[in-house]
């Protein structure tokens, strides 16, 4: 979609102020303070996109192809955990590209959270600590990788030059604890795929998370579904 040139008048002043890109420089994600969300994401914006409230996070970055915006966004539901924060029942991420005076949507994630069979409420959150824009192969592309948790999933997807591929490890449940990975990844060049599988591991021990007996083993047989016994 193309947004038309006097509405990006003002997007375009701000962005020569704010903005890391500059012609022809990798720039990998940057995080956007709050003031600069408030100023860059009007309305014009949100309704064209259809983006619902409140943004999250707001991540900039440019390479070789482009410049362009990361949006993480979190919906807000009526249920209550034991700490009294509130849940959120979907968790949403979308991508622009920046192109002269227009904008044009790359990719968009969309997930939403099922109830604990136990605790009997729903919550979804993006793990900041884990989220990743960089050019992990040196191809002068940036690579995303987008890590997201909810009370029964720990999952994680890359976008590799605009695929977007998934793995999710379903730690909870009586029949569903899987661990499932897009066929997609296996096609990945193999620094990617090492970086990916360390990352699991590093989040595995970080987060108390575990994921299936021999999960490295059998992903280097190319599995798509390993499941806990």
């Amino acid at each position: 979609m193309t947004i038309s040139k006097p509405f990006f008048i003002v997007i375009l002043i701000l962005w020569a102020t704010t903005s890391l890109f500059s012609q022809g420089q990798m720039c990998p994600g940057k995080l956007l303070a709050k003031n600069e969300i408030s100023h860059f994401l009007n309305d014009s914006l949100k309704s064209a996109f259809d983006l619902e409230k409140p943004i999250y996070k707001i991540y900039e970055y440019s390479d070789k192809s482009g410049d362009y915006l990361t949006i993480l966004n979190e919906i807000k539901g009526p249920y209550t955990l034991q700490n009294n924060d509130t849940t959120n029942i979907k968790a949403t991420a979308i991508n622009f590209k920046i192109e002269g005076s227009s904008i044009t949507k790359m990719w968009n994630f969309e997930r939403e959270a099922l109830p604990d069979f136990i605790v009997g409420v729903q919550d979804i959150n993006f793990l900041d600590d884990y989220i990743e824009l960089k050019d992990i192969d040196n191809d002068t592309i940036v690579e995303q990788i987008i890590v997201y948790q909810t009370l029964t999933i720990l999952g994680l997807f890359i976008i590799y030059k605009n695929q977007m591929i998934s793995i999710e490890n379903h730690f909870k449940g009586f029949d569903v604890k899987t661990f499932r990975v897009d066929k997609s990844f296996y096609e990945l060049p193999p620094i990617i795929k090492s970086y990916i599988e360390r990352k699991l591991y590093s989040m595995e021990l970080s987060l108390n998370i575990a994921l299936p007996n021999g999960w490295l083993k059998k992903m280097k047989k190319q599995k798509t579904l390993i499941r806990v016994k």
